[in-house]
């Protein structure tokens, strides 16, 4: 139930959602580089389209997931490749999964909750398993803040309970109902040198057209 709210604060189920998303990524290997993106997002449906804006190497490039469906768009080859949530988003430590709505409570099953402290925050600590095989991590450890359920920080692990990820959820903006979080930092639990901060701005939940979330609209809006 717990683990249901924090979905549920954090989604948008009465109404569409749309937002600019800003990441700063830093790799050892590829330096600092910085992507931005236009998401569409319906929640009631679990589906999402976005399309980069920037850099422009990569401009019109998408993503669209809709009838459990996942697709990449390359305008240059105007070819649409089959993607999954589990999968990398353009070599970052963040992973497609990221860009839906939360369903943790779907995906994973509790095994343990306890309580503790995370800084100056009263938390309460969730051991999840993953319930299939579609999410990126098998096993993952939640901080929930205890006063305004909502989540602070994300374990995530391998089968063997090596740490693979660690999320941040720094920053919150309450729309309506929902408390969105706007800043999100990604760590690589390998790589220390690596990691992604995605700021969200911009955010609007007015209503979207159901073309929004097809393949034609995605190839029209990527020339």
């Amino acid at each position: 139930m717990l683990v249901r709210r924090t979905d549920i604060r954090s989604s948008f189920y009465n109404s569409d959602m749309s937002a600019t998303i800003t990441t700063v990524n830093v790799s050892p290997t590829r330096g600092t580089f910085v992507t931005k993106e236009q998401i569409f997002r319906r929640d009631k449906d679990d589906a999402f389209l976005m399309l980069t804006l920037e850099p422009e190497s990569r401009k019109g490039q998408g993503m669209l997931r809709v009838d459990n469906n996942m697709w990449r768009y390359d305008p240059t080859s105007r070819r649409f490749t089959h993607t999954t949530l589990k999968d990398t988003y353009q070599d970052t430590t963040v992973t497609n999964n990221d860009f839906r709505r939360w369903q943790r409570s779907i995906d994973y099953s509790v095994e343990k909750l306890s309580t503790g402290t995370l800084g100056n925050y009263k938390v309460i600590i969730g051991e999840l398993k993953a319930s299939n095989d579609e999410v990126p991590f098998p096993y993952i450890k939640m901080y929930i803040e205890t006063d305004r359920k909502i989540v602070l920080k994300v374990e995530e692990y391998s089968l063997s309970m090596k740490l693979l990820r660690t999320a941040y959820y720094t920053q919150y903006v309450q729309i309506g109902d929902s408390f969105v979080p706007t800043v999100q930092i990604f760590q690589d639990g390998l790589v220390p040198e690596k990691r992604s901060q995605v700021t969200y701005t911009n955010i609007s939940t007015k209503p979207l057209p159901d073309y929004y979330f097809t393949k034609e609209y995605l190839e029209r809006v990527s020339q």
